[in-house]
């Protein structure tokens, strides 16, 4: 009976410890199995979802794809409608290509069929493109969601399309033409002043402050355009106005935003107290202030290498002071805006005349390209501007005979330079042809 009663026990006690067994095992295989396989089921929104901008360009053109424009350097606000209400999503910038790059958005709701990015002219770091009233320009623009990531590397949008109204759309699109034209400036300056000091080994880190541009269609038509230092009308900066014109082109645009961008990089290189405010006739005129004749032939030399670089003609380059003053006495080596110009252009010398001295000349060792010519005299041209402090001209030249002239062949072409352009030796103007 003892023996039967333990067998039972006995055999109870399997049954238990195969039921406890199957039990624990079930349980391991139901936790394994709780482990999701779409990240989806981990989402506590599950309406939402993540979008990638891997890569977008947005190209605005009126007719003519070709003749595209790009939102470079312009700040963005990224959202997507919530019931008529913007809703946002990231702040983020367009870089120097005009692209948005890797801007990860997170919860979106699953029913949003578009992004909507508010784009201004211009960034903080650069300055804006504004209207008269000194409000930056601004675009809506919307993107289609049709996936999570946002592949699409070149958009296409017409200026109509981003307005309705036609006259709206144009003088958007000035608008954004002076912006690209600026970015392309600050850009190219930046690019030949880097190439000097890698040369130079010149470690300094120069920076250009921000500075906003005024432009709008039909804005004080017909008049001239300036730097102002206090800001002009109601700005409480200093900025750029540029001012419409009858026989508007992109190339009076392009120029006379280098010729007002060189007036604000000069003030402030050599600072308001050495930085020349008086007014001038005309570029030919007799100006008694020889520091309006520098600030004045620097910009006007800005602008013709911009325009033109490497393409500059000899007739251009070389061109020598012609005019007469009232009195029929030559201008040539007075005071005057053209007389700094020519200078300029000579000392620049890409395509020059090898008679006289150019200010790459003592870092030409064999061949390079027009090109790099270029950039290399434009950002020697500007760290002489900046390191010489100089007022007028004559303080320029000093500094740059000092700094480069370093053999008798280089001082010969120097003092040969100085005298083409009617100057005396040591670099001031003959003023002593004129009692003005």
């Amino acid at each position: 009976m003892t023996q039967l009663f333990f067998i039972m026990l006995c055999f109870i006690f399997l049954i238990l410890l195969s039921r406890y067994s199957i039990v624990e095992k079930q349980v391991r295989i139901d936790l394994y199995l709780t482990i999701p396989q779409d990240k989806k089921e981990l989402n506590p929104h599950p309406d939402m979802r993540d979008i990638l901008i891997q890569k977008l360009m947005i190209k605005e053109y009126q007719r003519d794809k070709k003749d595209f424009l790009l939102f470079k350097k312009c700040d963005v606000e990224i959202g997507y409608n919530n019931n008529g209400h913007f809703q946002h999503l990231a702040s983020t910038c367009f870089n120097q290509d005009g692209y948005l790059e890797g801007i990860q958005l997170s919860q979106i709701p699953r029913r949003t069929d578009y992004l909507y990015l508010l784009v201004t002219l211009g960034n903080k770091e650069l300055g804006y493109i504004t209207n008269s009233k000194n409000y930056p320009y601004t675009y809506k623009i919307r993107i289609p969601i049709k996936s999570k990531t946002i592949k699409i590397k070149q958009v296409f949008l017409t200026s109509f399309s981003l307005h309705y109204n036609k006259q709206v759309a144009l003088a958007q699109r000035a608008a954004l033409r002076a912006l690209n034209y600026y970015v392309e400036v600050v850009e190219d300056q930046k690019n030949c002043i880097e190439m000097a000091q890698k040369l130079l080994n010149d470690q300094r880190e120069i920076r250009f402050s921000p500075i906003n541009i005024v432009f709008e269609k039909g804005f004080e038509k017909n008049q001239g355009n300036g730097f102002y230092r206090k800001g002009y009308k109601q700005a409480q900066n200093p900025n750029i106005v540029i001012r419409d014109k009858d026989n508007f082109t992109n190339t009076y645009l392009k120029g006379n935003i280098v010729h007002e961008w060189a007036h604000w990089t000069m003030y402030q290189a050599i600072g308001h107290h050495k930085m020349a405010t008086g007014s001038y006739e005309s570029h030919d005129s007799y100006n008694s202030d020889f520091g309006v004749s520098y600030k004045e032939g620097w910009a006007q030399f800005q602008t013709m290498r911009y325009l033109y670089q490497y393409g500059l003609s000899k007739k251009n380059i070389t061109w020598v002071q012609t005019q007469k003053t009232e009195d029929g006495i030559p201008l040539l080596g007075l005071s005057t805006n053209n007389t700094v110009r020519g200078v300029l252009l000579d000392l620049y010398g890409v395509k020059n005349d090898t008679t006289l001295f150019e200010i790459t000349s003592p870092f030409m060792s064999g061949l390079i390209n027009l090109k790099k010519q270029d950039q290399l005299a434009e950002g020697l041209l500007y760290l002489a501007m900046v390191d010489s402090q100089a007022s007028d001209l004559s303080e320029l030249l000093v500094f740059i005979k000092k700094m480069y002239i370093k053999t008798p062949e280089q001082q010969k072409k120097f003092v040969n330079l100085l005298k083409i352009n009617g100057l005396n030796e040591d670099g001031t103007f003959n003023d002593s042809k004129t009692d003005h």
